[in-house]
């Protein structure tokens, strides 16, 4: 295996995304079922998203789902303000099959995620 060249690590044609397509079950169009395409997020969007998530459980709303979900799904990419008119509606289950495979993508659980803001919390600069 070679080391990777600045070069490399700054050439964004070099990145590669984790991604796969979803069942969104109990949502279908002319009937039949239908996918989205989930993607890992960048570093920069990962923070960004880490940075606005609000500090409690109880605090989370359907802004916080709507910008959650505008960042993952990438086909059809959906604005924040579109997938907060929607989400609201939606079967539950729908939204909960798209998060348990980004987290699945992104090796991530609630553990891990609560840890990385807690070792940010203690060194705010870190970023």
């Amino acid at each position: 295996m070679a080391r990777l060249s600045k070069e490399a690590l700054k050439n964004s044609q070099n990145f590669t995304f984790r991604e796969e397509e979803v069942t969104v079950p109990g949502i279908s169009e002319d009937g039949e079922p239908g996918t989205v395409l989930v993607r890992t997020p960048s570093v920069g969007a990962r923070d960004r998203l880490a940075k606005q998530r609000p500090d409690s459980v109880g605090d989370w709303d359907l802004k916080d789902t709507a910008r959650l979900f505008a960042a993952i799904v990438v086909d059809p990419q959906c604005t924040e303000e579109e997938a907060e008119a929607f989400l609201a509606d939606w079967p539950g289950e729908a939204l909960d099959a798209i998060l348990v495979k980004f987290n699945e993508l992104t090796g991530a659980d609630g553990e891990e995620v609560d840890g990385k803001r807690d070792a940010v919390g203690d060194f705010p600069d870190s970023e």
